[in-house]
């Protein structure tokens, strides 16, 4: 079972976007996935038309457990889901004696997936500390924008410090460029960037297309909304990088 952690530390790189069409497009291929929406946003939940409340706050609150909290909401796909309730658990969690293993040790049980990814909200908390402590990679989506570009970096620090304190070891695995227009100069100079750090982990990149925007408004993925986009090809692109990885 992989444990991925979609991160980033800017808003606006197409993370949830990611999470959401790749967790579907696994499941379209019938890989079983757990998919749960660690940013109190609740973008990952709408997306999918997923039900806001139990969520991943109750998990972590104890109320309830993650058997309880799942939805199962396509074939191959479950949700823990999230809402604005999640932003108080940074503070619940610094109230108890182990503050970063709280998720692990609540998902423990969980080992009848093939993936389990979680959609993690762009500010660093004590709620990242414990998806890193418990996921084993890291898939990071970067803008083709020069702020995203530094802002990979500092992620990349962020995530070294972490681990090394946490006596754990996330590795990098994609780093996953979004927002991508072959027609512009900077874009090209942005690649060319992120080839010469992260080499083979630079994956297919998601061009720029509007039914990736407007899928979530109708609750579906990119394969159920336009299966015949570009951006249903360049995720398609990216879940066979994913298996080849796996394999």
């Amino acid at each position: 079972m992989r444990k991925v952690s979609v991160m980033c530390s800017k808003g606006g790189t197409g993370k949830s976007t990611t999470a959401v069409n790749v967790a579907a497009g696994l499941a379209k291929n019938g890989k079983r996935v757990l998919l749960i929406d660690c940013d109190a946003q609740g973008n990952t939940t709408a997306h999918l038309g997923a039900e806001s409340v139990p969520g991943l706050f109750e998990v972590l609150r104890g109320d309830l457990t993650w058997k309880q909290a799942k939805q199962s909401i396509r074939e191959n796909l479950d949700v823990i889901s999230s809402n604005l309730a999640l932003s108080a658990i940074p503070v619940f969690l610094l109230q108890q004696k182990n503050p970063v293993n709280v998720l692990k040790r609540k998902l423990e049980s969980v080992t009848d997936y093939d993936f389990v990814i979680l959609d993690c909200a762009p500010n660093f908390s004590t709620l990242h500390s414990n998806i890193l402590l418990y996921a084993d990679e890291a898939w990071i989506p970067v803008s083709m924008e020069y702020f995203a570009l530094l802002g990979v970096a500092q992620l990349v620090n962020e995530i070294a410090t972490i681990a090394e304190e946490l006596e754990t070891r996330v590795e990098i695995r994609h780093v996953i460029p979004t927002f991508f227009d072959g027609r512009n100069r900077k874009t090209a100079q942005i690649m060319t960037m992120l080839q010469e750090q992260f080499a083979d982990r630079l994956t297919t990149p998601i061009r720029i297309d509007v039914k990736l925007s407007e899928a979530p408004g109708v609750s579906q993925s990119i394969f159920e909304y336009s299966p015949r986009s570009r951006g249903a090809e360049d995720y398609a692109r990216l879940l066979e990088e994913v298996h080849h990885v796996a394999s």
